[in-house]
């Protein structure tokens, strides 16, 4: 089912995409952390909707890092470095565009951290991201089966 999700998320950025911009989403050397967003996110009770649009921006981001990291490599740096910036814009116009100002700001300044410490040489800077993203799933978003949980434990309180 995380395999369809994430099928679904790739020809979505893939068909918004500017062409101009020559750049394609593939999952790479992120589809692990791919794979288990897209769980995460199957546990939620949220349209799946949202659920692309989440893990579209979770891969917007990675695969803006991964960009930036490839700056390290002379004959590839400009273009990183540019394709990279148009990411994280793209990233923006995506979450707004599909009302999710609220997932911006929430993950503005661990977004920068990240940057600023994929810049210093950091290779784990990325889980910052999983896991602040978590929150804002589970903040903004109730786990599926959690009214079934609710009522076990008032059943166990009655007897």
């Amino acid at each position: 089912m995380s395999q369809n999700l994430m099928q679904e998320t790739k020809q979505l950025l893939n068909h918004e995409l500017p062409q101009q911009a020559g750049i394609h989403v593939t999952a790479g050397e992120d589809e692990a952390s791919l794979r288990d967003m897209a769980e995460l996110l199957l546990d939620y009770d949220m349209d799946p909707g949202e659920r692309r649009i989440i893990l579209g921006c979770y891969w917007l981001l990675l695969k803006a890092y991964r960009s930036h990291d490839h700056v390290h490599h002379a004959e590839v740096a400009g273009k990183a470095v540019l394709d990279g910036d148009f990411l994280l814009s793209f990233y923006l116009q995506f979450a707004v565009r599909h009302g999710f100002v609220d997932l911006v700001g929430d993950l503005a300044r661990t977004n920068k951290r990240i940057q600023i410490r994929l810049a210093e040489g950091s290779r784990s800077a990325t889980s910052q991201l999983h896991q602040r993203l978590t929150r804002f799933i589970a903040k903004r978003y109730s786990r599926r089966y959690a009214t079934t949980q609710r009522f076990k434990q008032v059943t166990y309180d009655v007897i």
